[in-house]
């Protein structure tokens, strides 16, 4: 994601960089270092969140095989893994983009199936 600085110097200046000072955060620049309560609760909000999300994953993975929601439960773990892994929004992402084409093609199918049954 590009920060104001960095958006306004491609679309105006294209030979322009951020110089990072709009928004220190968003670049990981800090005034002062976080203390350690903070620190230690930004890790424990991770490891809850990965251990909640792939739990959940691995019961959608296990509900292919055995009768189960299978197809809710494996999209809304990696929605939980995505709020704090990459790797987890790419994976729902395709998982959607794979869905919804399938989804279409099938219901282009429908549509054509129909056509003929109308017309011959």
């Amino acid at each position: 994601m590009l920060c104001r600085a960095s958006l306004k110097a491609t679309l105006w200046f294209p030979k322009n960089k951020c110089d990072r000072s709009c928004c220190p955060v968003r670049h990981g620049i800090r005034s002062k270092p976080m203390s350690p309560i903070r620190q230690s609760y930004r890790l424990a909000k991770r490891i809850a969140i990965a251990v909640i999300g792939i739990s959940i994953l691995a019961v959608g993975i296990v509900m292919i095989i055995t009768p189960g929601p299978a197809l809710v439960l494996i999209p809304v773990g990696l929605a939980i893994l995505g709020l704090e892994f990459a790797w987890a929004r790419v994976w729902l992402k395709r998982l959607r983009e794979n869905l919804s084409s399938r989804n279409m093609r099938a219901h282009g199918e429908r549509a054509e199936n129909q056509r003929r049954r109308h017309m011959g």
